[in-house]
């Protein structure tokens, strides 16, 4: 009886933080966790502050796909569209993402409690060509919006890697959907 309320008290405190929301702009792999992941460079310098991005409202949002180094056209006509919205004042936020960095064959096997801890265990695990793949994807939309008239000075970047997958990496079109950058505008 003890040990099945342990066990519950343990899955249902992990799912709870599991759940709860954290800020697109911290390191820290799951609120009040502790545990951080580790701030990725995309070596584009930030020439604003996250904090001006915090204090403002965040009216549109695009996921934009990069194949072979270059935007998908529907991407681009998403973009496009966000662009003409914007405001002069606007500042636009570029978040690199990839999938679940696990070996597919394992997160089926070990299940997803289990792999929530195996990634916790391992959140620090990156290899150089994963980081240098999404850095490559934040510049391909960071020129693309420079190239279309948005000023440097009003874009953030960030590389936040595999802290926030939106689609199982046990397919080929899961793992393709988490290879993704966001644009935001805030106004």
């Amino acid at each position: 009886m003890i040990k099945n309320i342990i066990k519950f008290t343990l899955l249902t405190t992990t799912l709870s933080l599991a759940m709860e929301q954290s800020s697109l702009y911290n390191n820290v792999y799951m609120p009040e966790s502790g545990i951080e992941k580790q701030i990725v460079e995309t070596n584009i310098p930030n020439t604003i502050n996250v904090n001006i991005l915090q204090s403002k409202r965040e009216v549109a949002k695009v996921v934009v796909y990069v194949e072979n180094g270059r935007i998908t056209q529907n991407s681009q006509d998403r973009l496009q569209d966000m662009l003409s919205q914007k405001r002069p004042n606007s500042y636009l936020s570029v978040v690199g993402h990839s999938g679940n960095l696990i070996d597919v064959d394992h997160q089926i096997e070990i299940g997803i409690w289990a792999e929530l801890w195996h990634n916790i265990a391992n959140s620090n695990q990156k290899t150089q060509s994963d980081v240098d793949e999404v850095n490559n994807r934040i510049t391909t939309v960071y020129n693309y919006l420079t190239n279309n008239g948005v000023s440097t000075n009003k874009i953030y970047n960030i590389n936040q890697m595999d802290t926030n997958p939106i689609s199982t990496e046990a397919t080929s079109e899961g793992k393709a959907l988490n290879k993704r950058v966001v644009v935001s505008v805030y106004n």
